[in-house]
């Protein structure tokens, strides 16, 4: 479970795939963090270059710039994870974006002639602004603005990921890039092109540096030109001090009025008639793209990629699965759960029994119907039952003559049979079903030529069972029992029952 399934070579406790690229500051590579259980994880690592290491205020620049970017958290800007130095090399890692940068992009745009489309522009724009905008308000922990810039805003620098993602990366180290670039030519060439002027004449910087290179690229992504370019730095400078570039519209009619304002707004000279923050560009974006209709989604920017770089494949591989069965030391715990099966009982993961994949039953797991454990009573109770009304044992009683039913009057009482006396009205009475089965009952006997009286018995054995629990005690009588009914027919054996 090591990075040689992938050529890795080992750096510190992550494992280095691929180099990915080289610039004059680090060299970028792919690279994995491997753990228990499987577990890998894809990271990028930059690490600076081994001449720029004895550089002393280079190295002091990028550890500061290295533990302000660490506290950026958004959605779109690239997470510095963790910063340290191994055998003398200081090295950065990050979250790996699995896409292509805006330079990308924009290089196969030129080759076929077709600017970005409006839409795509705007949306790569917007998800460049809310991260810039992010990080120009961040404050720290005595609640003071750190007044975060990158000073790098470039295609270069802007990742589009293969799910349409728009992220930020090298925040944090524009200062210590510069010191470098400043020495090499042919770096400040490609970058120059992206300065604000108050940048190249050395003035402070602020969050308005950013919006003017946003500015600039947003210009390039329209037209497949840069506002202000030359064919020397000395060219392009002037034209950055001096120059006045054409409206985005007049070099691509597909391009709205509204939108080309809003690009050479962002590009003033002068940064106070500049958007004075991310969020106002972002905004005025937003608008610009509710009020003509178009609604791009992270879907419709990878589509795009996708046509416009067939040759860009995703490097991330899925994880290699293990290669047999997890051993239950590895696991370690012994769970006992509610049932009392502990996972010894739990047939290990690919066994025979049960190959890699498939669900374990209730049998394996003692749960199943053979589970022999404590039987419950039938009649048993729990807490949880609900609680059932009890029985009015004097409704069930209620004087019904066995073969004549009561008839019932128009108002729904009982008329009064000869010699007995009133009864209740018909609602107070309880359901009839006991009193039916007894009746049942005897018309069973009778015609199986068993005479009424033999019937008796049975009325006597269905009436026990049905008040074998119900009692009625007086205290200052005897007690009474169900079995002395009141239906007016003596039993067998026991004495006359009561007149009415």
């Amino acid at each position: 479970m090591d990075g040689a399934r992938e050529n890795g070579q080992k750096f510190g406790k992550y494992h280095l795939i691929e180099k990915i690229a080289v610039g004059g500051m680090a060299e970028l590579y792919r690279a994995k963090l491997y753990g228990a259980g499987g577990f890998e994880k894809d990271l990028a690592i930059k690490k600076i270059l081994p001449n720029l290491a004895d550089d002393i205020e280079f190295t002091k620049m990028f550890l500061d710039e290295a533990m302000i970017t660490v506290t950026l958290n958004h959605g779109n800007i690239v997470s510095v994870i963790d910063f340290g130095e191994v055998d003398g090399q200081y090295f950065l890692v990050m979250e790996f974006v699995d896409g292509v940068d805006l330079q990308m992009l924009l290089q196969a745009a030129r080759e076929r002639n077709e600017p970005l489309p409006p839409q795509l522009a705007c949306y790569i724009a917007v998800e460049v602004c809310r991260g810039l905008d992010y990080a120009h308000r961040k404050q720290g922990a005595d609640g003071k603005p750190l007044q975060i810039v990158h000073r790098d805003i470039s295609p270069q620098n802007i990742m589009l990921s293969f799910e349409g993602e728009v992220k930020i990366t090298d925040f944090g180290i524009a200062r210590a890039a510069s010191r470098v670039s400043s020495t090499q030519a042919g770096i400040i060439k490609g970058k120059l092109a992206y300065m604000s002027p108050e940048q190249i004449s050395g003035s402070e910087v602020d969050r308005r540096t950013d919006i003017y290179a946003v500015g600039v690229m947003m210009y390039e992504m329209l037209t497949n030109e840069r506002p202000f370019e030359g064919s020397t730095p000395q060219e392009t400078l002037a034209a950055i001090t001096t120059g006045s570039p054409k409206k985005p519209h007049k070099l691509n009619r597909r391009v709205d009025k509204r939108l080309s304002a809003i690009v050479m707004k962002a590009l003033e000279r002068n940064p106070r008639k500049r958007y004075q923050t991310a969020g106002e560009l972002a905004a005025d974006l937003s608008s610009f793209l509710h009020r003509a209709g178009l609604y791009p989604e992270p879907a419709e920017l990878a589509r795009f990629v996708r046509e416009l770089l067939p040759g860009a494949r995703p490097r991330i591989r899925p994880p290699t699965p293990p290669a047999g069965p997890v051993s239950r030391s590895e696991l370690k715990p012994m769970v006992t759960d509610v049932m009392g099966t502990t996972s010894q009982d739990i047939p290990a993961a690919g066994s025979d029994s049960h190959p890699l994949g498939e669900a374990v039953s209730f049998e394996d797991l003692g749960l199943g119907f053979g589970f022999e454990g404590p039987i419950e009573p039938p009649n048993s109770t729990r807490p949880t039952d609900p609680v059932r009304p009890a029985v009015d044992v004097e409704q069930l009683r209620a004087p019904t003559i066995i073969g004549q039913p009561a008839a019932m009057d128009a108002g729904g009482e009982e008329t009064q049979h000869s010699g007995q006396p009133e009864t209740r009205p018909a609602a107070e009475h309880a359901p009839a079903a006991p009193a039916t089965l007894v009746q049942e009952r005897a018309k069973e006997k009778a015609a199986s030529g068993t005479s009424a009286d033999a019937a008796v018995p049975d009325i006597h054995a269905a009436r026990t069972l049905l008040f074998k629990d119900e009692t009625a005690e007086s205290k200052d009588g005897p007690r009474q029992t169900a079995e002395q009914s009141e239906v007016g027919e003596a039993v067998p054996g026991e004495p006359d029952a009561p007149s009415a």
